[in-house]
């Protein structure tokens, strides 16, 4: 072989493994929305789109009460589906959720993962005091009455949810 051809083979083989770099998984949809208790937006409520397969996309709000949905830690959107929702604010020690406008998705799944066992603790443990800041019925999937499907078509993705009591 001579030199050019080895340099072609050298092209080919960068370019093959290029390509098998980045990111595996589903394919992402844009998808958010806009929660509000009594017509008045909601700040720092974590937001969660729940699967039948068990996988899920969560947010948090800002300011606006504004999301945007994650997927399993991934940024950029979720996967299609129908989903259950749920919606927690919660007060009180270690139960609130991550900070409005927080992009880490880990820093969100975190904070949702101590506002799930503050509410846990807060059942069965008097010490620990936490407050839901909207009504319960809305921090469990089960109980909301909140359900929404994810589509190919990301302008339809875009999700209002009022809250009453």
């Amino acid at each position: 072989m001579n030199s050019f051809s080895w340099k072609i083979l050298a092209v080919l083989a960068l370019a093959l493994v290029v390509s098998g770099c980045g990111e595996s998984g589903p394919r992402l949809y844009k998808a958010g929305g806009t929660v509000t208790y009594n017509s008045q937006p909601v700040e720092g409520a974590t937001v969660t789109f729940a699967y039948d397969n068990g996988n899920f996309a969560s947010g948090a709000t800002d300011a606006a009460g504004k999301f945007q949905l994650i997927y399993m830690g991934r940024p950029g959107g979720t996967v299609l589906g129908k989903c259950t929702v749920s919606v927690a604010k919660m007060a009180g020690s270690g139960g609130t959720p991550p900070p409005a406008g927080e992009k880490d998705p880990l820093k969100i799944m975190e904070a949702m993962k101590n506002a799930g066992a503050s509410t846990m603790q807060g059942e069965n443990n008097m010490n620990t005091q936490t407050k839901s800041l909207i009504p319960a019925k809305y921090a469990n999937a089960s109980t909301s009455g909140l359900t929404f499907e994810i589509k190919a078509t990301e302008k339809d993705n875009d999700f209002p949810i009022d809250l009453k009591d």
